[in-house]
């Protein structure tokens, strides 16, 4: 269930991190991790959301880990490349400043559809 501040794990190496930035003024509660504790994180914190910005080797390799690991998870990709990840939801990485809160919006409304009482 999507929270009033929903909670995204940030899987980067970037320090500072622009996209973390982004996200918290967007309305959302923010930890950042490295790819490395990332899925830990996932599992402890149970987050709403992920949004993953590595290089595209590692995008692959970590997503890969991230579809055995937590599949229901939904996952963002900021990629330079984010055709190589049509599977996904993906953005490129010089339109974050406008597209990245209205697609972690869209992501999670999508994976967390609202329900009409019958």
């Amino acid at each position: 269930m999507i929270t009033l501040d929903p909670h995204v794990v940030l899987v980067t190496l970037e320090s500072p991190s622009r996209a973390a930035m982004l996200l918290r003024d967007g309305g959302y509660l923010v930890t950042k991790v490295d790819p490395d504790e990332a899925l830990l994180a996932v599992a402890s914190l149970a987050p709403d959301a992920m949004v993953v910005e590595l290089t595209a080797f590692r995008l692959v390799s970590f997503l890969r880990s991230l579809d055995r690991a937590q599949p229901e998870v939904p996952a963002l990709v900021i990629t330079m490349a984010p055709s190589l990840f049509h599977a996904r939801q993906a953005i490129d990485r010089r339109d974050i400043e406008t597209e990245l809160v209205n697609a972690v919006d869209r992501m999670l409304a999508d994976a967390h559809p609202m329900t009409m009482p019958a």
